[in-house]
């Protein structure tokens, strides 16, 4: 688990990432404006405060806390079908996938690796 500093510069990350301020963010989730600044300065949040900014960042709170596992990637429901649609048609039309056949080991890798680039792409703010 990381502190709550590198959680805080974490979340600062993934907005930047997704091309959003931290404030417009916490203004939009109706959360005091000075929450991640409290992380930055070690104060560690409630586990609400986490969560809400979490489901916002389309990722779960465990992937916050301990962001060195890709395992925490999470995503809503629409995101995940438009990036499971998406993912089948390069696959099939790449030759990567074929339907039954195993995929070779470094898949998951390179899925979770799509999976990444898509959902930072995805707003899920709007579904």
């Amino acid at each position: 688990m990381h502190s709550a500093r590198e959680i805080g510069e974490f979340i600062k990350k993934l907005c930047k990432e997704k091309g959003i301020s931290v404030n417009k963010m916490l203004q939009e989730l109706g959360l005091n404006s000075g929450a991640v600044n409290s992380m930055l300065q070690g104060k560690m949040p409630a586990a609400d405060t986490l969560a809400t900014i979490a489901r916002y960042l389309s990722v779960s709170s465990e992937y916050l806390l301990d962001n060195d596992n890709d395992d925490n990637i999470e995503i809503n429901k629409s995101s995940r079908d438009e990036i499971s649609a998406a993912l089948m048609k390069i696959f099939l039309e790449t030759g990567v996938f074929k339907p039954g056949v195993i995929p070779p080991p470094e898949f998951k890798e390179n899925a979770l690796a799509l999976i990444r680039l898509f959902s930072s792409m995805v707003d899920s703010t709007k579904v």
